[in-house]
């Protein structure tokens, strides 16, 4: 599946007009496409993701801007658990 959080298989099966296999694929990350849809983007969620997995330290974005704290994180956490992204 993912490895980490590789968008890589997807974009390939995108690019080489595999729909079938790039729609299976983004399925698979729709828990993610549901934080970013919820969280109004991406930038913090993957700026979260970034801290829950030991990518970068805390806090990693310049003020103001913060990562998700409280219930928003715990979901994040859940998140990466499910996909096994850690």
């Amino acid at each position: 599946m993912f490895t980490g959080l590789s968008a890589f298989p997807l974009t390939r099966a995108a690019q080489a007009g595999n729909t079938q296999h790039a729609n299976a694929l983004s399925e698979t990350l729709e828990p993610l496409w549901a934080l970013y849809r919820e969280y109004g983007g991406s930038l913090r969620v993957v700026a979260t993701i970034a801290e829950l997995t030991g990518k970068v330290s805390e806090p990693c974005l310049p003020q103001p801007l913060q990562t998700l704290q409280g219930d928003a994180r715990n979901k994040v956490a859940a998140m990466i658990e499910a996909l096994e992204l850690s």
